[in-house]
């Protein structure tokens, strides 16, 4: 696209912001002026309580750094602590696994849950143990801690105290500490910033629907920030796909170039699901996908709700339905990778009605769930997971939302073989989008080439 020869990066942070000279300070004294400020950076979902020197300790290393780590050498009879959150640590067991270490041999220390854990992540960890255990996967046992110190020992070894479950005092020497939770805050500088200059927080950011905050020329977005309450509560960005939220700010902030002084608007259309993968010991994989904006996690009893399960040799898989018969969200678990089913098969369902998976839901009544992975891979699928589909289907819904039926019901609801008119209608638009798209994308569906 060219971008990196309009970017110009600075590895340096913001210092202070002027809001009425409209500029910044960097931390190497630099002052740069803006027409308009755009402020996305990331916030720790799971920040780890721990002082940072001990980052400095030989024996300690936070997850980005363990590859470089393990290439120096990591003996397989060291004792070693995981601490993190679930899916981070899986990962590090993983890598360590890898370099010959026998995961049962490790201890796993659990972050207790956190106030500022998202929906996703949060519904992933409460998942990935069981998902796991039913796949065959052996993790070691986690032992759920708080207030989590590190201090060096003796015979080069680390200490670690923690607070357990009961309030119980626990003290473990090992020979390696691995801080499987290492994600870095938003910057201190950043935070005073934004207050110095009166520029509103709720906990994050807010911003409007524009992405504006209360500042015209200042524009947030990731997860940092949120949504006004004016719109409703708890409306983060972490709860929404970070490259659709990316494509909204670009879009807002572009018209106010056109249009500088937009009035208020309602909330954009976020409309796209979010996908957390990791990597498990033995080689295998867990992914789960979730439908934008979701409040609930999958293992939350909510009313209406359906769960269709499917255990084979090629892993662990299952879907949630709203009681509207919408996808909710996709979890699936392999014990080798060479059952994973791709995550590009995985995320698209979400938010889907079950129907578009032909007889899946039929199948799963009658008593034969068939194994998913091999199902999504059918010949059938193919159109469905075209990156045009999502315009196919709203053409089609607005096409039919004329017989005055409600859009999520015709979402729902196969048409019926006497509504010879909207049947005509639907096959037309098919065809139309096979023939734009060209038949060789879609062998499988036979467009023929005299068809005009």
């Amino acid at each position: 696209m060219g971008l990196h020869a309009s970017v110009n990066v600075l590895d340096v942070e913001l210092v202070s912001i002027d809001r009425e000279q409209q500029s910044i300070v960097l931390s190497d004294n630099r002052t740069l002026q803006y027409g308009v400020l755009v402020l996305s950076m990331g916030l720790s979902c799971e920040a780890m309580v721990l002082d940072q020197s001990a980052l400095g300790l030989p024996q300690v290393v936070s997850l980005p750094m363990l590859p470089s780590r393990i290439q120096k050498g990591v003996k397989a009879t060291q004792s070693i602590i995981v601490y993190g959150p679930v899916s981070e640590a899986c990962t590090a067991m993983a890598q360590l696994e890898a370099a010959g270490v026998n995961v049962q041999s490790m201890k796993y220390l659990q972050l207790s849950r956190q106030a500022e854990v998202s929906l996703l992540e949060e519904a992933a960890g409460l998942m990935l143990p069981a998902a796991a255990q039913a796949a065959g996967i052996a993790l070691p046992a986690a032992r759920q801690v708080s207030n989590l110190e590190v201090q060096r020992a003796e015979d080069n070894k680390v200490m670690v105290t923690a607070t357990g479950s009961s309030g119980e005092s626990i003290v473990e020497e090992a020979d390696l500490l691995v801080l499987a939770a290492a994600r870095n805050e938003v910057p201190s500088c950043i935070v005073k910033a934004a207050a110095q200059n009166n520029l509103v927080c709720d906990g994050r950011l807010v911003v409007d629907a524009a992405f504006r905050t209360n500042d015209p020329k200042i524009f947030a977005a990731g997860t940092f920030a949120k949504f006004s309450r004016r719109y409703g509560t708890g409306l983060c960005h972490s709860r929404y796909n970070s490259q659709e939220v990316g494509q909204k700010a670009a879009e807002s902030i572009a018209a106010t170039f056109s249009s500088p002084f937009l009035g208020d608007s309602a909330l954009p259309q976020l409309q796209s699901g979010r996908l957390t993968t990791t990597a498990l010991p033995g080689g295998g994989v867990f992914a789960y996908a979730h439908a934008a904006g979701g409040q609930h996690s999958s293992l939350m009893d909510t009313q209406g709700h359906r769960r269709l399960v499917s255990q084979t040799q090629h892993g662990y898989c299952h879907l949630t339905l709203e009681a509207s018969g919408i996808i909710q969200s996709a979890m699936l678990c392999t014990a080798k990778r060479e059952h994973e089913l791709p995550p590009e098969l995985l995320l698209p369902l979400v938010g889907l009605s079950v129907s578009y998976l032909h007889e899946l839901l039929h199948s799963y009544e009658a008593g034969s769930m068939p194994d998913v992975p091999n199902y999504l891979r059918q010949p059938w699928t193919s159109l469905l997971y075209h990156d045009r589909f999502p315009q196919l289907r709203s053409a089609l819904l607005q096409d039919l939302v004329s017989t005055g039926r409600p859009l999520q019901e015709l979402d729902s609801n196969s048409i019926g073989a006497s509504d010879e008119t909207k049947v005509i209608c639907v096959q037309n638009d098919v065809v139309d989008f096979l023939k734009q798209q060209g038949a060789s994308e879609f062998p499988q569906y036979a467009v023929s080439a005299y068809i005009s």
